[in-house]
């Protein structure tokens, strides 16, 4: 079984902190933003064995293009598989309640 490197990119780091950020400063509870942000890296890195075996996602144009999502808590990390490099990119985390189509609509208008 080949052993995928996991590179989490700019803007899902960026989407992470501010999870993070909103649970320890406006829901005052930053033990819970500490562990949810440990739980959600444990699932990315995870995705280091085996990443195939979550199917792309139903929403299109986005499944076509071979994205995926892992459910974590309640988020979701949208991911997408370069299987000839051997690595998995995390490229956005995002609460699991938000309109998923309109999210990732929105990712599509960020450069």
């Amino acid at each position: 079984m080949n052993v995928f490197e996991v590179t989490i990119t700019p803007q899902a780091e960026s989407q992470l902190e501010n999870i993070a950020h909103y649970i320890a400063s406006e829901l005052k509870d930053p033990d819970a933003a500490e562990n949810l942000v440990d739980d959600i890296i444990d699932a990315v890195e995870g995705l280091s064995h085996n990443p195939e075996k979550y199917h792309p996602i139903d929403e299109e144009p986005w499944g076509s293009q071979g994205v995926r999502k892992i459910h974590i808590k309640n988020y979701y990390a949208y991911f997408g598989i370069d299987i000839e490099n051997a690595t998995v990119w995390i490229i956005a985390i995002v609460y699991a309640k938000r309109d998923q189509k309109k999210f990732l609509s929105s990712l599509n208008n960020q450069s």
